[in-house]
C-alpha cells in the first residue's frame, strides 16, 4: 500500500508494487504483514532519480530501500575526453552498477573485512534500468568534510582521519577484486595517449590546463612502466563513501568497468577532498594546509595498510595532474556564463587555478 501521491520524480506504479511484493523476501521481519510502502523523498539528478523508501509491517523498526532509475529523458553526453565510462556506455550504466554492487557485497559484505562494508543490493530491474538497494544510514564523507570545515562553527568537529584510513583500506582491499576485467589506460603508450588527447582538447580552451596535459605526455616516460592495475571504483568522491558512528566505511555508485591503474582511483579521491564544497564556497580555506596533508596521508596508510605496497608518490603526482586536467575538461565544456552557473564557474575555475599552480611544482618535484 502506498501512502503518498506519486510525482514525477518517484518510482513507476509498478517498480513500487514490485518493491511491496518483495519486500518479505528480503527483510524475514516484513513476512506475514501488511507491508505499507511510504515514499520519504526523491531526487532528481542529470541522469537519473533516487528515491528513498521506508517499508512498514514488522513488529520492529521501519526498513528503508533505495531505487535509482536511470532517466529516459537525460541529455546526450558531450564529446569531451574522460577517464570514466563514455557514451558508448552510458545505456548500459545500471548493468555496470548492480555488477559493482554486487562485487562489492561479495566482497564485504561477509564480515571477512572488519571495519569495511558494502550496501546489500536487493534488485535489478534491466527493463526499467533500476536498482533497489538498501538504504545506508550513515553519514557521508562529503557531510563530516563540511562539518570539520570552517564551515562546521558551532558544531562538534569530527576527527576524519580514521575515516580516510578505513576508506584507504576499502579501495585496497577493491582494487585486488575483478582480476578477469578488461584493463584500461594499462601501458605507457595509452597513457600518454590520453593525456594527449586532453591537451588537444584544452588547446583553444584553456591553454594553462593544455600545457599541463602537454607536460604529461612527456614526463610519462619517467614513470615506472609497471604500474599496478586494480579494479577501478570510477567514481570515489567523498558523497559516495559513508561513515558510521563507529568509524566503519561503507562506497556506493560502483563502477567496476575497467582494471585501470591503482593511482586513478587514489588521485581522484586527493583532488575530490581539495576540491569540496567547503573548499570552493571558502576559497581553499576550508582547512588548514596541513590538516589537507594529514587527511591524504591517512588515506594513503590505509590503502598501503590493506595492500602491503608503499605507494609511488612520482606516480601518484602525475595521476593527481591527470585527474585535474580531466577536471578542467569537464569544467569548460559546462561553464555556461548563466545565473548560478556562472557563480559555480567562477568558483570551480579559482580552485582549479589554485590547484593547477600547487600541482605543477609538487610535479616538478616528484617526476622531473
Amino acid at each position: 500500500m502506498l501512502r503518498e501521491s506519486i510525482m514525477d520524480d518517484h518510482p513507476s506504479q509498478e517498480v513500487l508494487d514490485f518493491v511491496v511484493e518483495n519486500a518479505p523476501l528480503w527483510f524475514p521481519e516484513l513476512a506475514g504483514n501488511r507491508v505499507e510502502l511510504l515514499v520519504e523523498h526523491s531526487v532528481r539528478r542529470e541522469r537519473s532519480s533516487v528515491a528513498f523508501l521506508r517499508l512498514e509491517g514488522g513488529p520492529g523498526r521501519p526498513v528503508r530501500v533505495v531505487v535509482k532509475a536511470e532517466l529516459e529523458d537525460a541529455p546526450a553526453l558531450d564529446d569531451r575526453p574522460r577517464l570514466g565510462i563514455g557514451p558508448h556506455d552510458m545505456s548500459g550504466k545500471h548493468h555496470l552498477e548492480w555488477k559493482g554492487l554486487v562485487t562489492a557485497w561479495e566482497e564485504f559484505g561477509t564480515g571477512r573485512h572488519p571495519g569495511l562494508r558494502a550496501v546489500r543490493p536487493l534488485a535489478h530491474l534491466p527493463e526499467a534500468g533500476t536498482l533497489i538497494v538498501c538504504r545506508v544510514e550513515d553519514a557521508t564523507l562529503r557531510t563530516q568534510l563540511v562539518a570539520a570545515s570552517r564551515l562546521g562553527v558551532g558544531r562538534r568537529r569530527p576527527d576524519l582521519l580514521p575515516a580516510l584510513f578505513g576508506l584507504g583500506r576499502w579501495l585496497g582491499a577493491f582494487h585486488r577484486l575483478g582480476p578477469a576485467v578488461e584493463p584500461a589506460r594499462a601501458t605507457p603508450g595509452q597513457r600518454a595517449e590520453v593525456a594527449d588527447g586532453y591537451a588537444r582538447f584544452l588547446a583553444h580552451r584553456h591553454p594553462a590546463a593544455a600545457e599541463l596535459a602537454r607536460r604529461l605526455v612527456g614526463l610519462e616516460a619517467e614513470l615506472d612502466p609497471t604500474v599496478p592495475l586494480g579494479l577501478g571504483h570510477g567514481d570515489l568522491a567523498p558523497r559516495n563513501a559513508f561513515i558510521s558512528a563507529e568509524g566503519e566505511v561503507t562506497v556506493i555508485d560502483i563502477l567496476a568497468r575497467w582494471r585501470v591503474p591503482v593511482y586513478e582511483d587514489i588521485a581522484f579521491l586527493l583532488v575530490e577532498l581539495r576540491m569540496a564544497g567547503p573548499e570552493l564556497l571558502l576559497f581553499g580555506h576550508a582547512f588548514p594546509a596541513e590538516h589537507h596533508r594529514q587527511l591524504e596521508a591517512s588515506f594513503l596508510q590505509g590503502y598501503a595498510a590493506e595492500t602491503k605496497v608503499a605507494v609511488d608518490r612520482g606516480a601518484l603526482a602525475w595521476y593527481v595532474a591527470l585527474v585535474l586536467v580531466d577536471k578542467w575538461a569537464a569544467a569548460v565544456t559546462r561553464a555556461t556564463g548563466r545565473g548560478r552557473d556562472r557563480v559555480r564557474w567562477h568558483l570551480v575555475n579559482r580552485r582549479l587555478e589554485e590547484e593547477t599552480a600547487r600541482v605543477s611544482a609538487e610535479l616538478r618535484a616528484r617526476v622531473g
